[in-house]
């Protein structure tokens, strides 16, 4: 029934842009007010209705379809009122095709709350009431706010082609931090509304698939990419499914500022979670990175989570 009052929405509009264009026979010269025929008139004065028309151009405008104009109105409110009255819990955007809510989401959707900078760099903030309401519309602006926020992590990421820096994952790290949840607090990925949140996700899968790309700046994009997957098992059927570089996880266990290695084994973390649930993956990379720093690392707390991932890995992966 939804489908069909949808098809009768758009037939009433279409009915009513027709009928207010007219007939456009704007070759004859009629009054604007009362469409008498001034053919035989010189002059802009109506003698019928008395109106003066400002300009030539206005008596030679199309004649609207003031019946068909008023069908397709009441048509328009009839079924508003159906809307009105039989209108499901999820809202009006539970029962409008996707097109049509996509093409609201772009034009009058709210963005996210721009990052206070106050405490450092950070991702736009989705509102926090939308993600699990009640109606339609706001789960759905909800996603596309957390697109927008992964947006500008991934032009954090991908500002330079260049390799990178130690100086840059640290500060990115935060960011990364930031991304992995928002995009884990989405809900599943094949969830019916999850096409509202994946603008960002495709473009860095279509990057991805591009042949003229340099060694550094696809690893850029993987980093950018690993961050927005769901931690378990069950990736392979998944073209768009990433993983943190090798390269990178020892990279960030080395690096003296203690943001980029505390990435580093949170990186190292997620890797070795994926051998254990997948045996046939290879060990992971910088295992003995993560073991300096499990005995000798200048910040306790990051001390402390490199020996638990030490010890899960020795538990649970037979050692290389």
């Amino acid at each position: 029934m939804a489908a069909v009052m949808a098809i009768l929405f758009f037939a009433f509009v279409a009915l009513a842009i027709w009928a207010r264009l007219g007939d456009n026979r704007t070759k004859l010269r009629r009054c604007s007010r009362c469409w008498y025929d001034m053919g035989s008139v010189s002059g802009l004065r109506c003698p019928e209705c008395g109106r003066t028309a400002r300009t030539e151009a206005q008596l030679h405008r199309s004649k609207p379809r003031t019946r068909w104009v008023w069908a397709s109105c009441v048509g328009l409110v009839l079924i508003a009122g159906w809307g009105l009255v039989r209108l499901p819990k999820g809202g009006w955007a539970s029962v409008m095709p996707r097109p049509v809510v996509a093409a609201a989401l772009a034009l009058a959707a709210p963005g996210p709350a721009p990052a206070s900078q106050a405490g450092g760099i950070a991702l736009p903030t989705p509102t926090a009431a939308f993600r699990s309401s009640a109606s339609r519309w706001e789960r759905l602006v909800w996603r596309r706010q957390v697109s927008e926020a992964l947006q500008v992590w991934t032009d954090a990421v991908l500002a330079k082609e260049t390799a990178l820096t130690d100086e840059e994952i640290a500060t990115l790290a935060p960011l990364a931090l930031q991304a992995h949840e928002l995009y884990q607090s989405t809900g599943a990925t094949l969830g019916v509304d999850a096409w509202a949140g994946r603008g960002t996700h495709d473009r860095l899968r279509r990057l991805r698939e591009r042949g003229d790309i340099s060694p550094a700046h696809r690893m850029r994009i993987e980093w950018a990419l690993a961050e927005l997957q769901y931690p378990g098992a069950g990736y392979g059927h998944r073209p768009d499914f990433a993983r943190f570089p090798d390269a990178l996880i020892v990279q960030a266990l080395q690096a003296a500022n203690v943001e980029a290695r505390r990435f580093g084994v949170r990186a190292f973390g997620q890797r070795a979670h994926e051998v254990v649930n997948d045996r046939t993956l290879p060990f992971p990379a910088g295992w003995s990175e993560m073991k300096a720093l499990a005995a000798s690392d200048p910040d306790p707390t990051l001390r402390q989570q490199a020996q638990s991932l030490v010890e899960y890995v020795q538990v649970f992966l037979p050692q290389p």
